[in-house]
């Protein structure tokens, strides 16, 4: 019964959450970023004026410089002061969310991490984003949301 009351309280109140995951080691940092798709397609929609299909992974390799423009204008990483230019080398459509992959070598010590955060907060009023970071043995977590775009996170 509970099941059933969570399903149609869902198909009342829909979620929307994207996920990244940042894993810092020694010499390289991992970003594993999820959203989905049926989203980031209302946001492209949005942002360019007409539809673009990103609900399958032919149409999203075809589509996948509208999904890159609007991530890098939405989400943007520093590390210590130096800003993060993410080329997810990875990207795939797995049910229905987009999962995109890269990794970076950073020589440097990290010190100070800056997120900037609006992935489809243009698109919905109750869109949280979470970022989930690993540096080395350290694990948190940050929400971001529509009155909470930016966190600065030292080291």
């Amino acid at each position: 019964m509970f099941s059933l009351y969570l399903y149609i309280l869902l198909l009342i109140h829909p979620v929307y959450i994207s996920t990244m995951s940042i894993s810092i080691t020694d010499k390289k940092i991992d970003f594993v970023m999820k959203l989905y798709f049926d989203d980031i397609e209302d946001a492209l929609r949005l942002n360019n004026g007409f539809s673009i299909s990103i609900d399958e992974n032919q149409k999203l390799n075809l589509n996948y410089e509208y999904v890159e423009e609007y991530i890098s204008e939405n989400f943007k990483v520093y590390f210590n002061s130096e800003k993060i230019d993410l080329i997810f080398l990875e990207k795939k459509i797995i049910n229905d969310v987009l999962e995109l992959k890269t990794s970076i070598q950073f020589e440097d010590k990290i010190i100070n991490i800056k997120i900037k955060n609006k992935i489809l907060l243009d698109v919905y009023d109750n869109q949280s984003n979470i970022v989930f970071i690993k540096n080395l043995e350290k694990k948190n977590y940050y929400k971001f949301d529509i009155s909470n775009t930016e966190k600065n996170i030292n080291y």
